[in-house]
């Protein structure tokens, strides 16, 4: 029971980081591209969604920084270094 609660735990530790990287933080960051396939309508949307939830990704970020087996301060860098895109 005990090594199923630590597999389950490491499982969301897994999808927790790997959603912050590649959901959040790839995307924001391909965003500036001009060849981003989104229309600019749909681009602001998004920026503004990002903007909304920065604390709360930050919170998620700055709660794990002492992980082990995942680089929590690396996006940490990446989220501070997309804020200065928006106004928060």
């Amino acid at each position: 029971m005990v090594a199923l609660k630590k597999r389950s735990d490491d499982y969301n530790e897994h999808i927790r980081f790997e959603t912050l990287r590649v959901a959040v933080l790839e995307f924001i960051e391909g965003l500036k591209s001009h060849t981003h396939p989104l229309p600019e309508t749909l681009k602001k949307k998004v920026w503004e969604l990002f903007a909304e939830e920065f604390l709360t990704y930050e919170k998620i970020i700055s709660s794990n920084l002492t992980s082990k087996k995942y680089d929590y301060g690396k996006l940490k860098s990446r989220l501070l270094r997309e804020k200065t895109e928006v106004s928060i």
